[in-house]
């Protein structure tokens, strides 16, 4: 697992944390990571992080293997973030703790809608998990199902 880890020493921002990136081979956010020991949309981040106060809550809606949600833990913040792709949840979960983020992350492992509904992953994109989308109905073996935030 060690070959898979990444560790981004952020001088900027005076951070340093852990990425598990066990499909930087095929997935190109992975392997972004991977290739420039910076997070995915790091530019995006640094501007983010100027505009939120440090005492915010951050929702990560779409967590994908935690990019965004380790940045901020990093950072200092509270992040609640959503993941209904179960491969991409237990990456970002062993991100997690890898760095010991597990109070300063919740990972809920539901897709989010406005409305309550079933829903599935049509087929897996290897190359970018990212691109994923859920499609509404059961596929042959289930669907996921999304809640609404109230």
């Amino acid at each position: 697992m060690q070959k898979d880890v990444v560790t981004l020493d952020l001088k900027e921002e005076g951070v340093k944390y852990k990425v598990y990136v066990p499909y930087k081979e095929t997935d190109c956010i992975q392997r972004d990571i991977y290739k420039n020991n910076v997070p995915y949309e790091y530019e995006l981040l640094q501007e983010i992080l100027t505009r939120i106060p440090k005492d915010s809550v951050v929702l990560d809606v779409g967590m994908n293997i935690g990019n965004h949600a380790l940045s901020f833990a990093a950072n200092g913040y509270k992040v609640i973030a959503f993941e209904a792709n179960p491969k991409m949840s237990a990456i970002a979960k062993e991100s997690i703790k890898l760095n010991g983020f597990q109070k300063a992350i919740k990972v809920y492992e539901i897709g989010v809608s406005n409305r309550e509904e079933v829903m599935h992953f049509e087929k897996e994109i290897p190359e970018n998990f990212g691109a994923m989308s859920l499609t509404l109905g059961e596929s042959m073996g289930g669907g996921d199902y999304l809640q609404t935030l109230r």
